[in-house]
């Protein structure tokens, strides 16, 4: 805290982020949407660092394979972000899992009763990590 930082709880800030970029819809924000969910997000002053943790960001189980792309809602999150927060810099911290521990991990968390199903057309093989990476990067330009 004395340096700036703040790390508020995910009760703070993840219901409020994601409801905030679902309603954009494309959208710009209004000027304002930045300094209201700041001020829902931090309880003081506007911290020189604002650290969000979020394991489920892009990752919702039923949805990592929808319209034949992999982690499809990586993008329309991403733009949300840079949207609500156009001045700022921002960070992106990904971990990535081995494929063994992976599939069975989401599938697991699913509401999908068939693995085959669950990934609506996609082949474990050709699934590839550097693709979600490409797309994030070439957002964050």
């Amino acid at each position: 805290m004395q340096a700036g930082i703040r790390v508020p709880g995910p009760e703070k800030y993840r219901r409020s982020l994601r409801e905030t970029i679902q309603n954009l819809d494309w959208a710009e924000p209004e000027q304002w949407t930045r300094e209201i969910l700041m001020d829902a997000i931090v309880d003081r002053d506007e911290p020189k660092r604002l650290v969000l943790n979020n394991p489920n960001f892009v990752r919702i189980p039923n949805r990592i394979f929808d319209h034949t792309v992999f982690y499809v809602q990586t993008e329309s999150k991403l733009r949300g972000i840079k949207s609500l927060l156009p001045n700022d810099e921002i960070e992106i911290f990904i971990g990535i899992c081995n494929p063994a521990t992976f599939f069975p991990d989401v599938f697991r968390n699913s509401k999908a009763t068939a693995f085959e199903a669950y990934l609506k057309g996609f082949h474990v093989t050709d699934i590839c990590w550097s693709d979600v990476i490409k797309r994030i990067h070439h957002i964050a330009r």
